[in-house]
């Protein structure tokens, strides 16, 4: 439904010529898809952003930008000590997608804190 209603903001603009919209599993897009790719937006399993970010790496264009939703993760991105068992491994990747994303040699980003967070990153190739 999310996808649909996305897919008619598309194509009522400008860019809806040059905007490719896909629906399904995001690590086998990402490992399928040639690329090259100057935008990408990251909002399926938490636990797969890392993954799916170094699958993404040699088909991004110098430049292009990554945004990833809701990474604060219901407020857990920022828990000390012992996570809660079934959100452990998801917020474990996390913190390894924001270190990926944190490396200021590759990256630039910056992270909204507002609703459940989000980043927006520049590539820098």
């Amino acid at each position: 439904e999310r996808y649909d209603l996305a897919c008619r903001f598309f194509r009522r603009s400008p860019y809806a010529s040059v905007i490719t919209a896909l629906h399904g599993d995001g690590t086998e897009l990402a490992g399928a898809l040639p690329g090259p790719w100057d935008f990408v937006f990251l909002d399926g399993p938490k636990g797969q952003y890392v993954r799916q970010l170094r699958q993404l790496l040699p088909k991004l264009l110098p430049g292009a930008i990554v945004a990833a939703d809701n990474i604060d993760y219901h407020d857990m991105f920022y828990l000390e000590g012992t996570l809660p068992h079934k959100h452990r491994t998801a917020v474990t990747r996390l913190r390894e997608f924001m270190d990926l994303v944190g490396d200021r040699s590759r990256f630039e980003t910056v992270f909204f804190e507002n609703g459940d967070g989000m980043t927006v990153s520049q590539w820098k190739g």
